[in-house]
Protein backbone atom coordinates (compact mmCIF):
# COMPACT_ATOMS: atom_id res chain seq x y z
CA UNK A 1 0.00 0.00 0.00
CA UNK A 2 2.88 2.35 0.84
CA UNK A 3 4.40 1.87 -2.61
CA UNK A 4 1.07 2.61 -4.31
CA UNK A 5 0.73 5.87 -2.36
CA UNK A 6 4.32 6.81 -3.16
CA UNK A 7 3.79 6.24 -6.88
CA UNK A 8 0.55 8.24 -6.88
CA UNK A 9 2.30 11.13 -5.12
CA UNK A 10 5.26 10.97 -7.54
CA UNK A 11 2.99 10.95 -10.60
CA UNK A 12 1.11 13.92 -9.16
CA UNK A 13 4.42 15.72 -8.62
CA UNK A 14 5.44 14.88 -12.21
CA UNK A 15 2.22 16.49 -13.45
CA UNK A 16 2.86 19.63 -11.40
CA UNK A 17 6.44 19.94 -12.61
CA UNK A 18 5.26 19.67 -16.20
CA UNK A 19 2.38 22.10 -15.64
CA UNK A 20 4.14 24.80 -13.63
CA UNK A 21 7.79 24.42 -14.67
CA UNK A 22 7.28 23.11 -18.21
CA UNK A 23 9.62 20.20 -17.51
CA UNK A 24 8.93 16.58 -18.36
CA UNK A 25 10.19 14.00 -15.86
CA UNK A 26 10.82 10.55 -17.34
CA UNK A 27 9.53 7.26 -15.95
CA UNK A 28 12.84 6.39 -14.29
CA UNK A 29 12.83 9.67 -12.35
CA UNK A 30 9.25 9.12 -11.15
CA UNK A 31 9.93 5.55 -10.00
CA UNK A 32 13.20 6.48 -8.31
CA UNK A 33 11.39 9.19 -6.36
CA UNK A 34 8.65 6.76 -5.33
CA UNK A 35 11.13 4.16 -4.13
CA UNK A 36 13.19 6.74 -2.25
CA UNK A 37 10.10 7.67 -0.24
CA UNK A 38 9.61 4.17 1.17
CA UNK A 39 13.13 2.72 1.13
CA UNK A 40 14.40 1.45 4.46
CA UNK A 41 16.50 3.95 6.39
CA UNK A 42 18.16 1.42 8.71
CA UNK A 43 19.41 -2.08 8.03
CA UNK A 44 16.75 -4.68 8.84
CA UNK A 45 17.42 -8.44 9.12
CA UNK A 46 15.69 -10.74 6.63
CA UNK A 47 13.13 -13.39 7.54
CA UNK A 48 14.50 -16.69 8.86
CA UNK A 49 14.51 -18.45 5.49
CA UNK A 50 16.42 -15.67 3.73
CA UNK A 51 19.95 -14.30 3.51
CA UNK A 52 20.40 -10.58 2.94
CA UNK A 53 23.19 -9.39 0.65
CA UNK A 54 24.01 -5.70 0.76
CA UNK A 55 26.32 -4.53 -1.99
CA UNK A 56 27.87 -1.24 -3.10
CA UNK A 57 30.27 0.05 -5.73
CA UNK A 58 32.66 2.99 -5.60
CA UNK A 59 34.17 4.50 -8.75
CA UNK A 60 37.34 6.57 -8.34
CA UNK A 61 38.93 8.29 -11.33
CA UNK A 62 42.36 6.93 -12.30
CA UNK A 63 42.06 4.07 -9.78
CA UNK A 64 39.16 1.84 -10.76
CA UNK A 65 35.90 0.46 -9.44
CA UNK A 66 35.75 -0.95 -5.92
CA UNK A 67 33.02 -3.37 -4.88
CA UNK A 68 31.79 -4.63 -1.54
CA UNK A 69 29.21 -7.17 -0.39
CA UNK A 70 28.12 -8.55 2.97
CA UNK A 71 25.84 -11.55 3.55
CA UNK A 72 23.89 -11.68 6.82
CA UNK A 73 21.21 -13.93 8.29
CA UNK A 74 17.97 -13.23 10.16
CA UNK A 75 19.88 -12.55 13.39
CA UNK A 76 22.13 -10.01 11.71
CA UNK A 77 25.09 -12.38 11.98
CA UNK A 78 27.66 -12.08 9.19
CA UNK A 79 27.88 -15.20 7.05
CA UNK A 80 30.45 -13.82 4.62
CA UNK A 81 31.76 -10.56 3.23
CA UNK A 82 33.92 -9.65 0.30
CA UNK A 83 35.69 -7.02 -1.75
CA UNK A 84 36.57 -6.86 -5.42
CA UNK A 85 38.51 -4.33 -7.47
CA UNK A 86 38.32 -3.66 -11.19
CA UNK A 87 41.75 -2.04 -11.30
CA UNK A 88 41.93 1.01 -13.59
CA UNK A 89 38.49 0.17 -15.00
CA UNK A 90 36.38 3.32 -14.69
CA UNK A 91 32.63 3.06 -15.22
CA UNK A 92 29.57 5.22 -14.96
CA UNK A 93 28.22 4.72 -11.43
CA UNK A 94 25.17 2.73 -12.52
CA UNK A 95 27.37 0.43 -14.61
CA UNK A 96 29.70 -0.04 -11.66
CA UNK A 97 26.73 -0.83 -9.43
CA UNK A 98 25.36 -3.30 -12.00
CA UNK A 99 28.70 -5.09 -12.25
CA UNK A 100 28.81 -5.21 -8.45
CA UNK A 101 25.30 -6.73 -8.42
CA UNK A 102 26.46 -9.41 -10.87
CA UNK A 103 29.56 -10.11 -8.79
CA UNK A 104 27.47 -10.34 -5.59
CA UNK A 105 25.12 -12.80 -7.31
CA UNK A 106 28.12 -14.87 -8.41
CA UNK A 107 29.45 -14.93 -4.85
CA UNK A 108 26.08 -15.96 -3.42
CA UNK A 109 26.04 -18.93 -5.79
CA UNK A 110 29.60 -19.95 -4.93
CA UNK A 111 28.80 -19.71 -1.22
CA UNK A 112 25.68 -21.84 -1.66
CA UNK A 113 23.17 -19.18 -0.63
CA UNK A 114 19.64 -19.23 -2.03
CA UNK A 115 16.63 -17.08 -1.14
CA UNK A 116 18.88 -14.04 -1.16
CA UNK A 117 17.54 -10.51 -0.75
CA UNK A 118 19.98 -8.27 -2.59
CA UNK A 119 19.97 -4.65 -1.42
CA UNK A 120 21.41 -1.50 -2.97
CA UNK A 121 21.19 2.22 -2.32
CA UNK A 122 21.67 3.00 -6.04
CA UNK A 123 18.23 4.25 -7.12
CA UNK A 124 19.12 4.42 -10.81
CA UNK A 125 20.20 0.77 -10.83
CA UNK A 126 17.09 -0.40 -9.00
CA UNK A 127 14.78 1.56 -11.27
CA UNK A 128 16.46 0.19 -14.38
CA UNK A 129 16.23 -3.34 -12.96
CA UNK A 130 12.48 -2.92 -12.66
CA UNK A 131 12.31 -1.77 -16.27
CA UNK A 132 14.30 -4.81 -17.39
CA UNK A 133 12.05 -7.15 -15.41
CA UNK A 134 9.04 -5.57 -17.11
CA UNK A 135 10.62 -5.93 -20.54
CA UNK A 136 11.09 -2.18 -20.91
CA UNK A 137 14.85 -1.92 -21.32
CA UNK A 138 16.57 0.15 -24.00
CA UNK A 139 15.25 -0.25 -27.56
CA UNK A 140 18.80 -1.25 -28.46
CA UNK A 141 20.44 -3.54 -25.91
CA UNK A 142 22.88 -1.48 -23.85
CA UNK A 143 25.79 -2.76 -21.77
CA UNK A 144 23.74 -2.04 -18.64
CA UNK A 145 20.84 -4.08 -20.01
CA UNK A 146 23.22 -6.91 -20.86
CA UNK A 147 24.69 -7.04 -17.35
CA UNK A 148 21.28 -6.99 -15.69
CA UNK A 149 19.94 -9.66 -18.05
CA UNK A 150 22.87 -11.83 -16.94
CA UNK A 151 21.89 -11.29 -13.30
CA UNK A 152 18.27 -12.20 -14.07
CA UNK A 153 19.42 -15.53 -15.47
CA UNK A 154 21.75 -16.13 -12.52
CA UNK A 155 19.11 -15.65 -9.82
CA UNK A 156 16.17 -17.15 -11.71
CA UNK A 157 14.55 -19.91 -9.69
CA UNK A 158 16.60 -19.20 -6.56
CA UNK A 159 13.91 -17.37 -4.61
CA UNK A 160 16.06 -14.24 -4.65
CA UNK A 161 14.89 -10.63 -4.96
CA UNK A 162 16.30 -7.11 -5.29
CA UNK A 163 15.38 -4.16 -3.06
CA UNK A 164 16.28 -0.51 -2.66
CA UNK A 165 17.35 0.95 0.69
CA UNK A 166 18.59 4.33 1.86
CA UNK A 167 22.31 4.97 1.97
CA UNK A 168 22.13 4.78 5.77
CA UNK A 169 21.02 1.14 5.53
CA UNK A 170 23.94 0.16 3.31
CA UNK A 171 26.95 1.46 5.24
CA UNK A 172 28.73 -1.86 5.70
CA UNK A 173 28.75 -2.52 1.96
CA UNK A 174 29.92 1.04 1.31
CA UNK A 175 32.89 0.61 3.67
CA UNK A 176 33.76 -2.66 1.95
CA UNK A 177 33.71 -0.95 -1.45
CA UNK A 178 36.16 1.63 -0.11
CA UNK A 179 38.35 -1.11 1.38
CA UNK A 180 38.45 -2.90 -1.98
CA UNK A 181 41.11 -0.46 -3.18
CA UNK A 182 43.43 -1.93 -0.55
CA UNK A 183 42.35 -5.57 -0.47
CA UNK A 184 41.52 -6.25 -4.10
CA UNK A 185 39.54 -9.47 -4.51
CA UNK A 186 39.03 -11.15 -1.15
CA UNK A 187 36.35 -13.10 0.75
CA UNK A 188 36.00 -13.32 4.53
CA UNK A 189 33.90 -16.05 6.16
CA UNK A 190 31.78 -15.15 9.21
CA UNK A 191 33.35 -11.69 9.62
CA UNK A 192 33.90 -8.35 7.95
CA UNK A 193 37.31 -6.65 7.79
CA UNK A 194 38.17 -4.03 10.38
CA UNK A 195 37.28 -1.18 8.02
CA UNK A 196 33.60 -2.19 8.11
CA UNK A 197 33.38 -3.44 11.69
CA UNK A 198 32.18 -0.16 13.21
CA UNK A 199 29.25 0.06 10.81
CA UNK A 200 28.43 -3.60 11.41
CA UNK A 201 28.30 -3.01 15.17
CA UNK A 202 26.07 0.02 14.56
CA UNK A 203 23.63 -2.14 12.59
CA UNK A 204 23.62 -4.77 15.34
CA UNK A 205 22.97 -2.11 17.99
CA UNK A 206 20.03 -0.77 15.97
CA UNK A 207 18.57 -4.28 15.77
CA UNK A 208 18.90 -4.71 19.53
CA UNK A 209 17.03 -1.44 20.10
CA UNK A 210 14.04 -2.54 18.02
Amino acid sequence: MGMVCAIIWSVWQRRNVRLFENKKLDYEHVMAKAWSMIALQNWVPPSVQYVKANFAALVIDNLGTGMGVVFRNSSGVTLASGTNLLDEEIYDLKIGAALCFKWAAEQSGELGFSNVIFETDCKILHTHWNLICEGQGMSEISYLDSVLEDVKVMIKGTGSSFSLVRSTANKVAQRLAEAAFGYGEKIWMDVVPEEASLNLRSDMAAIADQ
